[in-house]
């Protein structure tokens, strides 16, 4: 597998998450979760409770530049698996940019 080049604050997209390797733990195995960092031109990217745009299910708040983790392998939709500061949850991808 090539090397993947991302400019700075790139936005990750399916291709793009799908194709990011990362650490093996010795035993063959990928682990899933990538360091990121927020990419929002304004307010906040929300950390969800569950994988839907609605103001109830916010949890956390990550401000832009804030790296964070998440899961390459929980996606639904548009919306990616996460944790920051000992908090899960779902972030939109499409504000999430690869560090």
């Amino acid at each position: 597998m090539g090397v993947i080049k991302m400019n700075k604050f790139e936005r990750m997209n399916d291709s793009v998450l799908a194709n990011i390797s990362g650490g093996n733990d010795g035993m063959g195995s990928v682990d899933p979760w990538k360091e990121v960092v927020a990419n929002v031109a304004a307010g906040y990217l929300a950390l969800r409770n569950y994988p839907a745009t609605d103001e109830s299910n916010e949890i956390f708040h990550i401000s832009n530049g804030t790296p964070f983790k998440i899961n390459i392998e929980r996606r639904s939709g548009e919306f990616v698996f996460a944790y920051i500061d000992g908090k899960e949850g779902w972030v939109n991808g499409n504000f999430v940019a690869y560090c």
